[in-house]
């Protein structure tokens, strides 16, 4: 997969925690060693992390990687889990070429995949996939450690049971279209090779799942090491900031959870 160096695994306790390992490994080894386009891919997780250690299911059929990315600029590591899920949104459901013309049906109407802040990619609600970035800070280095989990081929049984307004499905639940794991990492893969540093938020904004939309967010604590929860904000929310911040109201929310959105509680529907 062009110059990506592929870490393959039947079944591993996380594809992250394989990442991390090995970063630390190579890092104490050789503090200059190059690290950048390490790739890891698990046919399951047994331990898939989300977000704040919540679980992430990883039943066969899903494509569950890690990406090793370095020379990642201080500016970019805020909205970094943002910026990913975009690439692989516009990988998995590419925008229209050439761009519609303003007269044309809305762009937003356009596109299937939409992006929920602040990691879960979804169509119609329906989660098909997280990411999960982590940083790792050796000396002056710092490295991005992110874990893309997709529910590709899936049978939606294996994933969390459905609940009220929310829930995952896979990509195959919604075309019965069978889909070669290896063309679609190549495609994430291809994606992560340009990612959308400078325009982000503009490409972003027909993608924005939460958009005018009344949504609670458990606010997450920056100062606390395991981002204990805080409290509950509750606004419309009007699109995200440059630094990844949910723009609710007249406040912005850096770190948290969602809790509802239009009136649906979410957080106990799916997996993060």
């Amino acid at each position: 997969m062009n110059r990506w160096i592929l870490h393959r695994f039947d079944t591993i306790d996380s594809t992250n925690a394989q990442a991390t390992t090995f970063a630390h490994a190579q890092l104490t080894e050789n503090p200059a060693a190059p690290l950048d386009h390490h790739v890891f891919i698990a046919r399951t997780q047994s331990a898939g992390r989300g977000q704040y250690d919540r679980t992430f299911l990883s039943p066969p059929g899903g494509l569950y990687m890690t990406v090793i990315l370095d020379h990642i600029p201080p500016e970019l590591r805020a909205p970094l889990p943002l910026i990913i899920g975009l690439a692989v949104a516009e990988a998995l459901d590419p925008p229209p070429s050439p761009p519609v013309s303003p007269a044309a049906e809305p762009l937003a109407q356009l596109i299937r995949i939409k992006i929920r802040w602040p990691n879960d990619l979804v169509i119609d609600d329906q989660k098909i996939a997280g990411i999960l970035c982590e940083g790792l800070s050796f000396g002056d280095r710092w490295l991005a450690l992110v874990g893309i989990g997709i529910n590709v081929n899936t049978d939606p049984a294996d994933l969390a049971p459905p609940k009220a307004h929310f829930r995952a499905t896979s990509l195959l639940a919604l075309d019965n279209h069978p889909r070669p794991l290896n063309t679609v990492a190549q495609n994430v893969l291809d994606a992560l090779e340009n990612l959308p540093a400078h325009d982000w938020q503009a490409r972003f904004a027909p993608r924005d799942a939460l958009r005018s939309r009344s949504v609670v967010v458990s606010e997450r604590n920056n100062s606390a090491a395991d981002g204990s929860p805080t409290h509950r904000i509750e606004g419309l929310s009007h699109g995200i900031g440059s630094a990844g911040e949910l723009l609710l109201g007249d406040l912005s929310v850096a770190r948290g959870s969602i809790q509802s959105i239009d009136g649906h509680s979410i957080r106990d529907s799916i997996p993060s």
